[in-house]
Parts: C-alpha cells; sequence; structure tokens
C-alpha cells in the first residue's frame, strides 16, 4: 500500500530512512524538471542539474524534522523554494567570481527525460524543452525568478515579493514583462 506524504514526511522526520527514500522517489522527477528549467547557462556552465539536484535533495532531507506538514501544495512548495533557494545561492556565487565564462566548457545533464512511447515524440519532446531552456538564459535573473515563483510555485505578489525584495505591485509589473519577454523569444524559436 502507497503511504501519504503526510505519513512520509512524519517517518521522514524521525530518521526513517525508507521514508526518506520514498520522498524522494516520488518528488525527484518535479525537482530535477524545476531545477533544469530555471537554472542559467551561467550555473550550467560550471555544475551539472544533478549535482544541484542532490544537493537539494540533501538540504530538504537534514531540514525535514522542522517541517510541519500541512497540505500537499505547501509541502511542494516547500521543495520547491529550497530549489529556487540553492540555485539562486548559486547564480550570487559565481557572480562574485571573476572568470570568464565564455572560455569554459559547459556540462551536460546525464539524465534525460524519461522516454516516451516513440523515438521521434522523445525528440520532439527534448526540442520543446531545449526551446523553452534557450529562452530561459536568455531571459534576465530577475525574469527567470519571477515567472519561477509565479507561475511555478504560484505564489502571490506580496510573497513574491519578500522573496524578490520588491513590492507586490513592482513584481506584478516584472511578472507581466517577464512574461511578454519569454512569448518573443519562443516564438523566434
Amino acid at each position: 500500500m502507497k503511504q501519504s506524504t503526510p505519513e512520509l514526511v512524519q517517518q521522514a522526520s524521525r530518521g526513517s530512512s525508507d521514508a526518506m527514500d520514498a520522498i524522494l522517489t516520488r518528488y525527484l522527477p518535479e525537482i530535477r524538471a524545476f531545477i533544469r528549467l530555471r537554472t542559467s547557462a551561467k550555473i550550467r556552465a560550471r555544475e551539472s542539474c544533478s549535482d544541484l539536484v542532490q544537493s537539494v535533495c540533501a538540504e530538504v532531507l537534514q531540514d525535514i524534522d522542522a517541517f510541519e506538514y500541512r497540505s500537499e501544495g505547501q509541502f511542494r512548495k516547500w521543495l520547491y523554494l529550497t530549489a529556487l533557494r540553492k540555485i539562486l545561492d548559486r547564480e550570487k556565487h559565481y557572480g562574485r567570481q571573476r572568470r570568464n565564462v565564455d572560455r569554459e566548457v559547459p556540462l551536460r545533464d546525464e539524465e534525460m527525460a524519461a522516454s516516451l512511447s516513440t523515438p521521434s515524440h522523445a525528440a520532439m519532446r527534448n526540442e520543446d524543452r531545449e526551446d523553452l531552456e534557450k529562452a530561459f538564459d536568455q531571459l534576465p535573473d530577475d525574469y527567470r525568478i519571477v515567472i519561477s515563483l509565479s507561475s511555478y510555485l504560484d505564489l502571490n505578489y506580496p510573497e513574491i515579493g519578500e522573496i524578490m525584495e520588491r513590492s507586490p505591485d513592482a513584481c506584478r509589473v516584472l511578472h507581466n514583462r517577464a512574461l511578454a519577454k519569454l512569448g518573443i523569444l519562443l516564438q523566434g524559436t
């Protein structure tokens, strides 16, 4: 019988390695997809998405005993905010370094999305993902962040404002501009 997320979180917070494994198995594909889409080219040139996913999972498991489960949506939000904070931390870290990204060889993420029924479907899905990643790479950091917080985590503008240290109105305007820019970039691909 498949255990519910609240049961798994409760058991994991008490140190159950089986519950921790079950949580990771259940949410790993979502965390991986979230990180892959929101990680900039600057970070991907230095770290693989797999390394970031592993780091986020370690942080989640380390902090799970302090987490109070209220709902599935709130749990997912906690997971994705943990991942987003890791990405923002890496952006700041590499932004402080004086390295020439143009001279670095980008790493490829060795994990591919789950295969579809035919190779042509998998190729089309990879092309769509790559187009979206390329478009996201062209967005300024603030645009990527506001789209992630609003569209993926479903945060409202006051919540986004707290994270981005801006007013809710400024976040609303930024979100609208970011979506418009993303749409233009996707039309060009």
